[in-house]
This record gives structure tokens, C-alpha cells and sequence, in this order.
């Protein structure tokens, strides 16, 4: 159940209040109505940029922190003041963006909208559908009555149907894409409990499952873990996730072969202790639980890839130092203010994921970790732009006729659409997941960076669509990497369990020595691009770089990208040279895929000189010591040239 709430004439009886002002018992009769019915607030008033303090407010009145969930979408005057917030169109009127809020938040139930305006139900002035039923107007000069209290409880009563839905939907202009998830990456909705794994919660709790090396209790509506748990010392994998839990039994130190556990979707406030005494615990995902704490005593020294993406951390605990083989870190949407010195001491890390956190400095050396590679910063204090990039194109959802899905990763879903700008020429549309379950950040950040990515290696950005479905509108790259005529592919896959930070390939491999030379051309030539406007990728991958069948690249997948010229002039470098490794990492992997034929000096020749130049230059251990972009462009031409034993222009 949801408030759309105004605070001028609802909350305090004037119109345009000229700062952010309550009334103690107009908020005390909202108080009861939230504890009597348990609805949230979604905010739609003007001074919604402000939300969190207006959270904060309310809560100092005694409505919990975490009743109010966001705000509609669209863009007012007050957002002139609240730097952090990503550009965003103005809507027609206040009934409009409520309209596209509920669009795309078909799990709401029922709902009413709380306003001294009749315009909050109905863009012209007059109430009517589909709003009206739910519209309870306050009179502004008296504010919220206990007859308005009255008439939300009944609104709040009264279930939302899927006809009234359906008008949303129509309403809104969003005609919502069937996207699925063949990988499963972010199913965060508990839902409905799956039979199967009820039943093998049955079976756990008989002591019957004792010699399984997998076991799969997602959704298996558990709110505790049967202590039977400790038996399976098989186990080398547990996903627990989307229950209610909220402890693990002491039994689960039984586990002493599980390598993987994934409790994501849980209710989980602390890292239980009992987890480092596994001595194989290899990953650990307590992803979009309710985390606020980690025990000093708690991570086994032994993990390798930790997810703790979207909780409610402030803090890490220094024992993270003692995780010396920590490799791939996730602390995405949490409330970090600071990260511990001893976090340097993890020399094996690769990739640290930070977007969205309260960060105003890093440890001093953590740009010198030898191995980091991939990092991201954004939506962070410390990387605050004073300026911001110049806006999107927005293009409104009625604009676009969406098509099938042709790919989908953590970030989102990617579908074929026609643009009614350009109807001759197909685009790809990118539909973001929600913030909160990306890990890599808010999918505002990217939309910030598209602006800035024009070159002939990345992927270009038309356009974006704006809240509450946000999205990319880009060129369409044609896919079927092995067509002659032109057709794209991944250069790479994604990592597994195994790779843990590297990319994988499909079994057999190989690439021409051509092909590798033009691609790892393009990429250092789009790299060069983004760091001459101190812009970092954050995830450049094989994965996320389309080839042609010639090997022309085009990098995508800007979600962990930042702008990095506010760490100052003594970071620049470094920051760009973390950036190298990754690079690094994806040319050695292409040079042992080299195909090189029998008694081809040539082509052994060229791949000694790239796995020399990859591991020794571009990921050499003492970062400062690394080429730029720019220099590595001219080290891949220069292997180019004694290849082709001739100058550019090369002939691919």
C-alpha cells in the first residue's frame, strides 16, 4: 500500500511554503494512518528532491525511517539545489507522474494520493479516472483532517485491480516489454515459495540429504535453517536466498566442504560468525539483505569474492585484511562513509565495486593495489562533480515501439525498438534494472556518462528514456559475430565461479592474429578517448565489447563508469593506469587464444611480444610504472607494424 504525499496544505496549511515546514498535529494524525495501515510513502511533492531529509524529518516525528520508499518521477525547481540528482524531464503535471509511477510498479496493492490540489488526479484541473477514487483532496488552509485520514483508510482498503492497472499502463504511454532473465542474475522478489525447494527443506529436516553437494532452498520459505544443515559436510554449495532468514545455526560450522553460499533477499542485520570457521568458503553473497554491521569475527579468511551490494552498511569491519586472497569485492548501495587502511593489506584484489556509498576519501595507496583492475566510484562524495555533463537526449516512452529481447546482463535487458525519430533505422533500447539490485550503480550514472561517448569504438548513445523506467536508447549493432556481412558478437563471456574476475571463452577459441591487432586497437583507442575526458570505463571487459567478424570493436556497458578529475591531479594518473591492468587482462587473454599456424614465425613472434607487453607493461605490478592509453595505442601500432612489416594504414 502507498501515500503519494504532498507536504504543503497536507502537512502545514499553506500552499508555497518558502521552505520545508510540518505541522506537529497535522503529522501526528499521518503518523496514525501509517502505523493503522502499514502503507509506505512515495513522495509527490514539490520538494521531493530533498528526499532523504524529508525522510528524516518524518522519522524525528516517529514515522519509522524506511516508510518512505521514493518519489514520483519528473523534474522541478527544487532539484536546482540537490546536485546529485541525475537530469530528468518535466511532466505535463503531478496526475502524470504519479500515473507513470504506478506503470511500472504493478506490485503495488492499493494506494491513494493525499494533495490540496485537484490537479495531483487530473492533469487538466478536474478530478476524473483514472485517479479520482483514490484522490483525497485536503483544504489547504486546515491541512489534513481527521475526515481525509478517514477516506485514506477506506482508499487504502480497496485492492487495486489488474483493469485499473491496465489504465496505468495505457495512461503513461509505457507499453511494458516482456523481458525474462535467462540467467537469473537479479530475481530479488520473494514472491511465492517454490514447492520444490519447500520439499527439500522437508527432506534437509530428516536427515536425508546428506551426501548432496548442491542444494538450491531459494524461496523455500524458511524462516529458520533446519540444524540439519551441519550434516551435509559434502556441500560445496548453498543458496539460502529469498526466505526470511535472519540467524544461521551454530550446526552450519558442519559445512566444512561448501565453497559458495548465497543468502541474497534475506533478512539478515548481521554477518552471522559462525561462517568463518568454514575452511572452504570461497564466495559469499548476502546481497539485498538488511545488513548493518559485519563481526570482526565473522568473514572466513579464505573468501575470495564477497557480494554485500545494496545493505545498509556504514562501515567494514578491519578484519577485511585478513582476507589476503580476496579477489572481487561488491559493496554496491550501501552507506559506507569509509573504507579501512586495512583493506590494502587484500593484495590479491581485482575488482571493487563502491557506486552509491557516502565516501568523501580512500585509504591512502589504494590506487597502488598491484592488482586492481576494475573499480567504481560512482555516486560518491569524493567523485561530486562541480559541473555536470551535458544531458541526454530524452526520449518519451511513446516514441518507442519495443520488440523482442536480444540480450540481457546484470544491468538490465536489451531489446530491439523503433524510434519514431529515425523509423527507417532500428535501435536497441536498454532497459535498467532497479538501482538498488545493480551491482555496479545506480543506472543514472550511465545515462550521465552517454553524453560523453562519441567514438567510433564505443557504442553509440542516442538517447535515454527518463524514470521511472529508465533506459538507453543506442545504435543497433547487428548480431552473428561469424558473418561476413557484418554482423556482431561478445568478444568474451562473463566470469564464472571458477574465473572469479576474469572473463571466460567458449571451449576451443581462437582468434587470427589480425583480428586481435584491430581489436585491441579499437579498445585502447576508446579508452584513450574516455580518460582524455578523465572518465573511467570501471568494467572494461571482453564481455562487454561487441566485435565484428574483422575484429572493429565497439565498447559498452558504461554502468560502472565515473568521472574522475575531482580526485585531484596526483590520482588522475594512477586511476587510469588501474584501468591499463584491466586492459592488460583482456589482451593476454586474446594472445593465448592466438590461432598460430605450424612453423608461422610471425604469429609466435606476435604473441610472445603481446603477452610480454600484457603482462609485464599494462599489468606490471607497480601501477605508476604502467602506460597511459595513449601510449598503449602506439605499443599495439607498433606491434602492428612488425606483424604487417609495414606502417598504418593496416589492411584489416
Amino acid at each position: 500500500s502507498v501515500i503519494f504525499l504532498d507536504l504543503d496544505g497536507v502537512l502545514n496549511r499553506t500552499r508555497d511554503a518558502p521552505h520545508l515546514r510540518l505541522d506537529d498535529d497535522l503529522v501526528a494524525r499521518l503518523r496514525s494512518l501509517v502505523r493503522d495501515t502499514g502503507a509506505a510513502i512515495v513522495l509527490s511533492t514539490f520538494w521531493r528532491a530533498f528526499e532523504e531529509y524529508v525522510s528524516y524529518v518524518l522519522s524525528r516525528h516517529g514515522i519509522p525511517h524506511g516508510t518512505v520508499i521514493g518519489r514520483t518521477p519528473g523534474r522541478n525547481s527544487s532539484f536546482d539545489f540537490v546536485t546529485a540528482t541525475a537530469s530528468e524531464p518535466a511532466f505535463r503535471s503531478r496526475a502524470e507522474e504519479i500515473t507513470v509511477w504506478l506503470a511500472t510498479h504493478p506490485e503495488v496493492a492499493s494506494f491513494v494520493i493525499l494533495d490540496d490540489r485537484p490537479s495531483a488526479a487530473n492533469g487538466d484541473g478536474t478530478v476524473g479516472e483514472p485517479l479520482a477514487s483514490r484522490f483525497v483532496q485536503t483544504e489547504t488552509s486546515v491541512g489534513l483532517s481527521d475526515a481525509n485520514v478517514a477516506r485514506c483508510r477506506e482508499a487504502l482498503a480497496s485492492k487495486v485491480s489488474d483493469a485499473e492497472k491496465s489504465v496505468f499502463l495505457q495512461a503513461a504511454g509505457l507499453a511494458p516489454p516482456k523481458s525474462h532473465d535467462p540467467r537469473g542474475l537479479v530475481d530479488t522478489a520473494p514472491g511465492s515459495v517454490n514447492e520444490e525447494a519447500q520439499a527439500l527443506s522437508r527432506e534437509l529436516s530428516a536427515g536425508k540429504l546428506t551426501a548432496l553437494t548442491d542444494l538450491n532452498l531459494k524461496k523455500a520459505g524458511l524462516a529458520a535453517l533446519p540444524p540439519q544443515i551441519g550434516e551435509l559436510a559434502s556441500l560445496t554449495k548453498l543458496d539460502i536466498s529469498l526466505n526470511t532468514l535472519s540467524t544461521l545455526p551454530a550446526e552450519t560450522s558442519g559445512l566444512s566442504s561448501l565453497r559458495i553460499l548465497f543468502s541474497l533477499g534475506n533478512q539478515f542485520e548481521s554477518i552471522p560468525s559462525v561462517l568463518r570457521s568454514l575452511p572452504r568458503l570461497y564466495m559469499l553473497s548476502f546481497k539485498s539483505n538488511r545488513l548493518t554491521h559485519i563481526p570482526e569475527d565473522a568473514l572466513a579468511p579464505t573468501i575470495e569474492w564477497l557480494i554485500l551490494t545494496d545493505n545498509l552498511l556504514e562501515e567494514l569491519p578491519a578484519s577485511i585484511g585478513c582476507l589476503k586472497t580476496l579477489r572481487k569485492c561488491m559493496l554496491t548501495n550501501n552507506r559506507l562513509l569509509a573504507l579501512p587502511d586495512s583493506l590494502l593489506q587484500c593484495r590479491e584484489l581485482e575488482l571493487i565495486r563502491l557506486a552509491d556509498n557516502r565516501l568523501s576519501d580512500l585509504p591512502r595507496g589504494f590506487w597502488q593495489l598491484p592488482k586492481l583492475a576494475w573499480a567504481g566510484l560512482a555516486g560518491n562524495p569524493l567523485v561530486a562533480r562541480a559541473a555536470p555533463l551535458p544531458p541526454p537526449r530524452w526520449v518519451a516512452p511513446a516514441e518507442l515501439e519495443v520488440g523482442e529481447q536480444i540480450g540481457a546482463g546484470g544491468g538490465g535487458f536489451v531489446h530491439r525498438a523503433v524510434w519514431s525519430a529515425q523509423p527507417d533505422e532500428p535501435v536497441a533500447l536498454k532497459l535498467f534494472r532497479d538501482a538498488g539490485t545493480v551491482t555496479d550503480g545506480d543506472p543514472a550514472h550511465e545515462i550521465d556518462v552517454g553524453s560523453a561517448l562519441t567514438h567510433p569504438n564505443v557504442i553509440r548513445v542516442l538517447g535515454a528514456t527518463p524514470r521511472p523506467q529508465l533506459g538507453l536508447v543506442l545504435e543497433l549493432l547487428q548480431l552473428n559475430k561469424a558473418s561476413a556481412g557484418g554482423g556482431w558478437g561478445e568478444l568474451g563471456k562473463p566470469p564464472n565461479f571458477d574465473t572469479c574476475a576474469r572473463d571466460t571463452y567458449p571451449p576451443g577459441t581462437t582468434f587470427g592474429a589480425p583480428f586481435v591487432l584491430r581489436a585491441l586497437s579499437g579498445v585502447a583507442a576508446a579508452c584513450a578517448h574516455l580518460h582524455a575526458q578523465q572518465l573511467s570505463h570501471g568494467d572494461l571487459y571482453a564481455h562487454n565489447t561487441l566485435v565484428r567478424h574483422d575484429g572493429e570493436p565497439k565498447v559498452g556497458d558504461f554502468g560502472a563508469a565515473y568521472n574522475y578529475a575531482p580526485l585531484g591531479a596526483e590520482a588522475a594518473p594512477l586511476v587510469e593506469r588501474v584501468e591499463v591492468r584491466a586492459f592488460g587482462c583482456l589482451a593476454e587473454e586474446l594472445a593465448t587464444r592466438l590461432a598460430a599456424a605450424a612453423g608461422d614465425e610471425s604469429e609466435a613472434a606476435l604473441q610472445r611480444n603481446l603477452l610480454g607487453l600484457a603482462r609485464e607493461a599494462w599489468m606490471g605490478a607497480a601501477v605508476g610504472a604502467r602506460p597511459s592509453f595513449a601510449e598503449a595505442c602506439q605499443q599495439v601500432e607498433a606491434l602492428a607494424r612488425a606483424y604487417f612489416e609495414a606502417p598504418p594504414p593496416f589492411p584489416w
